[in-house]
This record gives structure tokens, sequence and C-alpha cells, in this order.
């Protein structure tokens, strides 16, 4: 059984969590792919306001992993993302410890590409560390990773949304100067990317503890300039040195494997999607109604051709049952005035042609059409932005907008205080 957000997004697995919500597997049915959804329930002002900030964040690069699409349903918010299945670096060093210098030069290469490809877009990450940058399973292979959450993202034109004098990230890896002055620009992710650097290869850096020292340096002066400037060291330092797979631990002599992190599919389920034909169902209010309500059902059902009834609306007149439907004993036949009632099966012929017993008052979705039913909102490709839900109720939306207002607002108050500093 499982949850449908916004009548798009079914949440297959939970596999991974944190302050700003939950991370769920789940199957996007408009592109008809799995993807990694941040839920985040009865959000408050802050959190939303993050999401929002999240969500506006579009980078299309094979380093970075920024959402594609959102929705808000009645009381939660989800952010639909690629699905990076080999964990974190976090991860990694947890299970290996200290990596092989020239694997872990690699990671550091595509954090610096990401870096630079995030503050050539204006942006600066602020959250930089091993928890958030996510890794391909490769295996035995060369690393692949990517940097994620955008949550605490700032842009020249967004101040952000703490006080003057306070931060935002993880304190370890936040610069001095960021602890002192609050300043938090392009020399915040590089100290940052420098205390990855030294926590992926420990004292036994080589010759990369230079590049190393000069990231994490206390003054943001001795710092490289840019991530391109940093970058431009490591490749001179690597143009000699390429990379060996497998690589093998200093000590162990096993070689560094970065392993699916994420099970396997529940049962129902497979690569490409829902084995069945239909994996949920929506339950549909009368049809004055704006909304729709999602409920679970357990795997295996199938496709009903025809519209059926809803529960505790009456026919109306002219209406015809599916073919083979039969109604609930005691029920208002088309025309009449009389609601249905008391809930039991409505029998009809399923797509296979057989007969399947359906609970009155449910429709398929993703399957065939439905009168009455809202559509689930537009995909979007990476670099563009994504409609709202249609299946979004007004609170939700209205505690969106309230949110993106907000984020505006405080905008709006730290550029007349910027103007009110200058004229002082």
């Amino acid at each position: 059984m499982f949850e449908v957000v916004a009548g798009r997004y079914v949440l297959l697995d939970r596999i991974g969590s944190g302050g700003a919500g939950e991370v769920w597997r789940a199957f996007d049915r408009r592109t008809g792919a799995y993807c990694a959804a941040k839920v985040i329930r009865h959000p408050e002002a802050a959190t939303l306001v993050r999401a929002v900030f999240e969500q506006g964040v579009r980078l299309d690069h094979p380093h970075v992993v920024t959402p594609y699409a959102w929705a808000a349903d009645d009381e939660q918010v989800l952010l639909a993302m690629p699905l990076i299945r080999g964990g974190s670096l976090a991860v990694l060093l947890c299970d290996h410890g200290t990596l092989p210098p020239r694997y872990g030069a690699e990671i550091l290469r595509h954090l610096l590409v990401a870096l630079d490809h995030v503050h050539a877009a204006g942006l600066v990450h602020r959250d930089v560390k091993p928890a958030n940058v996510l890794l391909e399973p490769t295996g035995t292979g060369a690393p692949h990773a990517r940097l994620a959450d955008f949550g605490l993202v700032l842009t020249p034109d967004r101040p952000r949304v703490t006080g003057t004098f306070m931060v935002v990230g993880t304190r370890a890896y936040l610069a001095p100067e960021s602890l002192k002055r609050g300043d938090q620009g392009i020399a915040q992710d590089l100290y940052a990317a420098g205390l990855v650097g030294t926590e992926m290869l420990g004292p036994g850096a080589g010759p990369l503890a230079p590049l190393l020292a000069a990231l994490s340096a206390p003054e943001p002066t001795r710092r490289p300039s840019s991530a391109a400037e940093a970058l431009a060291w490591l490749d001179r330092l690597l143009a000699d040195w390429p990379l060996e797979t497998p690589a093998l631990m200093p000590d162990a002599g096993e070689p560094v494997e970065v392993f699916e992190q994420i099970g396997e599919l529940p049962p129902g389920w497979g690569p490409r999607g829902p084995l069945a034909e239909a994996e949920t169902v929506t339950l549909v209010r009368p049809v004055d109604s704006a909304a729709a309500t999602t409920v679970r059902v357990a795997t295996g059902s199938v496709p009903l051709t025809g519209t059926p009834p809803v529960i505790g609306a009456a026919l109306p007149s002219g209406a015809a049952l599916p073919s083979g439907a039969a109604l609930p004993s005691g029920a208002a036949s088309p025309g009449d005035a009389r609601s249905l009632t008391g809930g039991p099966s409505v029998t009809g012929t399923s797509a296979l042609g057989s007969a399947t017993p359906f609970t009155g008052g449910l429709s398929v979705t993703g399957t065939s059409p439905v009168t009455g039913m809202p559509s689930p909102d537009s995909a979007s490709p990476p670099g563009g932005t994504p409609p709202l839900a249609t299946t979004a109720s007004p609170v939700s939306r209205r505690r969106w907008w309230l949110a993106a207002a907000f984020a505006a607002a405080v905008t709006a108050a730290s550029a007349v205080g910027a103007i009110v500093a200058v004229l002082r």
C-alpha cells in the first residue's frame, strides 16, 4: 500500500530523513521514472521558506542535484529530484575511513567542478559537507560525486533570512569569518570544500596537502579566489597522476567500493515502474469538489473500464454504469435524487476481461480517463520551472505563496537596510 502525493508521486519507501523532512524513493507518474522525493509535512514557516528557496534552484549539471518539480498537497510540500542510489560521501567515509589519495582527489575535483558551476550561476551553497555530496553506485570503478541540498542557498539578490550577524549551515564546516562576522560568500564554500578534502584524505594527502591547506586557510585572502582557480590547481597536480581502479585502501588493501545504498523495490514494482496497471487509487469527492483525497490499496489491482459511481453523491440523470457493473443494494438508480450509501463493493469488468471487486467511490488514476478527476501537475525538465500541482488544496497553495511572499518581503527589507546603511 502506497501513499500518493498530488496525484502524481507514489511514495514507495523512506530512504532518509533530516531536520527539513523525509526523503522517499518515489515513482513519478508523469515522467514514468523513479525519483527522490523530499517530503516536508506540516512545515513551519522557516522550513517552508527553505523549501521555497530550494525549489527555485534549477541547475542542470552532471555533478549537481537540484529539484526538477514540486507539489503542495494538503499539509505537506514535496520536492522531486533525481534519485542518486550510492549514498553520500559521509556514508562512504563511515564505511572505509580515509580514502586513497587519488580516489579522494577525484571526488574533490567533482566537488570543485560543481561549486564552479554553482558560483557561476550567482549562487552560494553555504552547506557543503560530506552528507551533501552524493555518490552514484559505481562499484569499484571511478567515483561520480554530485553536490546536493540547496535549501540554504544564497544569491546576490536574495539576502539570507537570518539576522545580520546570524549564520546558517553546519557549524563544523563554517569558516572563521562566517562565525565572527556572518560573511558567507564564495570563500565559505571553498573553506568547507577544503575541510571535506581533509576529512577524505587525512594526514596522507600527499601532493594534495598544499591545496587543502590553502582552501581551509583561516584567512579568506589566503584561499583561492574562486572554485575555478582551485580546480586549475588540482588539475595541474593530477596531470601526471591517473586514477587507477579499483583503488585500494592504504592499510587493508581492499578496494574502495560505492554500493547501491537503496534496497530492493517493494513487491509489485519493477525497474520501469509498477508491474500491475494500477497500484494506487484516488478517492473522488462529489463532482463539485476541486480536490481529491488519496488513499492506499493493496498492490496488484487492475483498472476498471468506464467511470464508477461516487459514494455519497447522487448519480446524474442519464448516467450509465460500467459494463457488467451492478448497483449496491438499496442504491439509487440514474436520475434518482437519492444518494448511494452503505459503501458495499461495486463489481465491474476489468481491462483484462475478468470480474474485479471495486470498492465504491474509488476511481483508478493513471490508467484510463475518469470524468471529473483532477489532472496531475506537468513535469518540467531540469532547467525549467514546474507549475503548481493542480491537486493542491487552496489552504496548501495559500501557505506556499505566503512563504514565497515572506521570502520576497525579507529580500526587500534587506535591500532597504543596505540602502539605509549606505546613506548613513
